[in-house]
Order: C-alpha cells, then structure tokens, then sequence
C-alpha cells in the first residue's frame, strides 16, 4: 500500500484506513483502567526507554490519548481520567510549595508516578507552566461533549480554579 500510495497521485483510501485501524489497536492496546499510554507506550521491547517511560505532561500525553473521546474508546480514557485524578492533589502542592497559591500546577513529567514536580529544570522549566492542568482537563471536557454524562464535566469546574493569592 505505501508503494502504491507512493506511485498515486490521490490518496489511497485503503491505506488510510489501514492507519487509522492501527492507531486505534495502539491506543486500546497500550492503555487500562489505571494507565493511560506512556510517551513510548508498550510497543519498544526495551526496558531502557527514553524518557525512563515517564508520562510527559505537556502536548505527548494529550496527543496520544486525542482520539479516545471522539473515537468512542472509554476502555482507553478510563486510565488517563484515573491517572489525572490521581496526580491532582500533588498538582495541588506544586502550586502551593512552588507559587504559594491555590489552584494546580503540573509537572512537566511523571517520576515516581505522581504529580509532584520533582526536580526544577531551567533548560526546559516545566515548573513554570501555569496551563498545564488545564490542558490536561480538555479531554474530560471532551468527554462531556461526546457522551452527554455530566460526571467528567463538574471534575473540570472543580479543578480548574486560576493560580492566585
């Protein structure tokens, strides 16, 4: 299909299929009720992954789990909602100890698998990134959106209170 897609000046309706098969069987197969895919997922049979297999909370995780809601995958999302509200009470003490606020301040990424950022890093200063649960509630919005079930929708006004004194 590639060789032929190669040689065709239109699209090849059968291997855009084939793709978009793929990616759901990727997401279905690297995700559960208490994991959502890890930026590498399960696919590199290597156990020195880069990253060390961390969640990266910035455009990695939401990428890989965008098509859950809209693709009507729950069996996919059940472990990225769990895995969200799990890491907001440390994204809670982040915007505390960090800002000294209210309201939730990601990580840039997971070690230890939790929410509490772990190091500062000047290089790439995920601590700064005031935004980051707000993206990462989208897709709990997007489940509103899709499903009608309100549950998912009130976590978001719960959680999603600005930073401020």
């Amino acid at each position: 299909m590639l060789a032929e897609q190669k040689s065709s000046s239109t699209p090849v309706p059968a291997l855009y299929e084939r793709m978009f098969y793929a990616g759901r069987y990727h997401l279905l197969g690297s995700s559960n009720e208490t994991a959502a895919p890890d930026l590498l997922g399960n696919w590199t049979g290597d156990s020195n992954v880069g990253w060390d297999g961390y969640y990266h909370l910035d455009a990695n995780l939401n990428l890989q789990i965008s098509s859950g809601n809209i693709g009507s995958m729950p069996e996919a999302m059940a472990g990225y909602f769990w895995l969200n509200q799990q890491w907001q009470k440390d994204f809670e003490t982040n915007a505390k100890k960090l800002f000294g606020t209210r309201g939730m301040l990601t990580g840039g990424n997971t070690p230890n698998a939790e929410g509490l950022i772990s190091n500062i890093n000047y290089d790439y200063p995920y601590q700064y990134v005031t935004g980051g649960e707000s993206w990462l509630l989208y897709p709990f919005w997007e489940y509103y959106e899709t499903t009608g079930d309100r549950t998912r929708a009130k976590r978001v006004r719960r959680s999603s209170e600005p930073l401020h004194h």
